[in-house]
């Protein structure tokens, strides 16, 4: 059977975690090394590293703003315990005089929890828009995440960079964007077979989404990594904040890798 060149993958072992508090801002933007402007009102999501004190790579996240004072963390799955770890510990920073550095911070991991579904290709947005019965992208409009129903299920979309082919190391049809579809982890097996009823698309398991997305240079694969790595190495400089007030800047401004 000929391929449609629109793919679904189940990656709900992607790591999830739920930011909520007061300060949240504030600590995301110390936490991460996400532009500003980029999250600045709810439904706004950009790609940014956390890094540790020492400026080397933990992981590649993807942050999307769900709430005024509320974000979610799109992970890999082999760091989401070390960051859940990582961020409950700067949570509950104190000060000199034993006031609490971030105001009312929660950090949720949710991986359980929450199911996911990867669709890419021509299609993909053609699909979206007739399970929810709605114009997907009008939802999105310049923003990158949204909530729609899907039946009695709301769910919550995430739009990710456009995957592109890179030649002959990359002999994939599917390119475009990619929607994430984040559910109730008890509802995937429906939506499995929702999807599964389209046959305008096909089915990919996760280690192919992986490597479209490796290729894309849209993650970063910590579980490869014997070592941690500076974000120069990595090819990933371009995600560090210019302003240079985030966890790993110091030792980074120390090495020249960012300027004082």
């Amino acid at each position: 059977m000929e391929e449609t060149g629109t793919y679904f993958a189940d990656v709900s072992r992607i790591g999830k975690i739920r930011l909520s508090g007061k300060s949240s801002p504030e600590f995301v933007n110390v936490m991460t090394t996400v532009e500003h402007w980029r999250l600045e009102t709810p439904g706004q999501a950009a790609i940014a590293l956390v890094l540790n004190a020492e400026g080397e790579i933990i992981d590649l996240v993807m942050i999307g703003r769900t709430g005024e004072h509320e974000y979610i963390l799109i992970t890999s799955p082999e760091t989401v315990c070390e960051l859940t770890e990582w961020l409950e510990a700067h949570a509950g920073l104190a000060n000199s005089e034993g006031a609490a550095v971030f105001e009312d911070i929660k950090v949720e991991d949710r991986t359980d929890r929450i199911g996911a579904f990867a669709l890419y290709g021509p299609d993909a947005q053609m699909i979206l828009d007739e399970m929810s019965k709605s114009d997907v992208s009008a939802e999105l409009g310049e923003k990158n995440l949204t909530l729609v129903s899907i039946g009695r299920l709301q769910v919550m979309i995430l739009r990710w960079p456009l995957l592109r082919s890179h030649g002959q190391d990359m002999p994939l049809k599917a390119e475009g964007e990619v929607f994430e579809v984040y559910l109730p982890a008890k509802a995937t097996d429906d939506f499995k077979k929702i999807l599964l009823s389209f046959a305008e698309i096909d089915p990919e398991d996760y280690g192919e989404y992986f490597a479209r997305r490796r290729r894309a240079h849209t993650c970063f694969d910590a579980a490869e990594q014997d070592v941690y790595i500076r974000p120069e190495t990595a090819g990933l400089k371009a995600l560090l904040r210019s302003d240079a007030d985030f966890v790993g800047a110091r030792a980074l401004r120390k090495l020249g890798i960012l300027s004082h």
